[in-house]
């Protein structure tokens, strides 16, 4: 991300505005950032390499919403969509599963049950 990029999201989250990535890469790169950024006062790379899973649980620092596509089941980027739809503060379900993927798993059988189509040129969702 450029510098222009982080200072712009930066001033978005201090006018107490949403920062809403459009799709998980987007995510992973804005969060990453986040990551990177809260440990220095260093400027802000042009580039980094990120090893970063996002998953229930886990805190988002920049990432306040996203707009993506439905998931395979048991992937990555279902986890992401999960972390998204949980504080990190949340107790699991009773059964111990991590209430995002309670949440998910709701939102996914509501789009079954209407229809939507999924994967790479299906329909969306937008988690706020």
């Amino acid at each position: 991300m450029s510098p222009a990029a982080v200072g712009e999201i930066r001033q978005t989250r201090a006018a107490g505005h949403r920062v809403v990535a459009v799709g998980t890469t987007s995510v992973r790169t804005i969060e990453s950032y986040a990551a990177a950024l809260a440990t220095t006062d260093q400027p802000v790379p042009d580039h980094l390499s990120t090893r970063l899973l996002l998953t229930p649980g886990r805190s988002l620092h920049w990432s306040d919403a996203l707009l993506t596509n439905f998931h395979l089941p048991r992937s990555t980027l279902m986890a992401l969509v999960g972390a998204m739809l949980q504080s990190p503060d949340e107790a699991p379900a009773p059964d111990g599963t991590p209430i995002g993927i309670v949440r998910l798993k709701a939102a996914y059988r509501e789009a079954i049950g209407r229809g939507y189509r999924f994967y790479s040129f299906g329909d969306a969702m937008l988690v706020l």
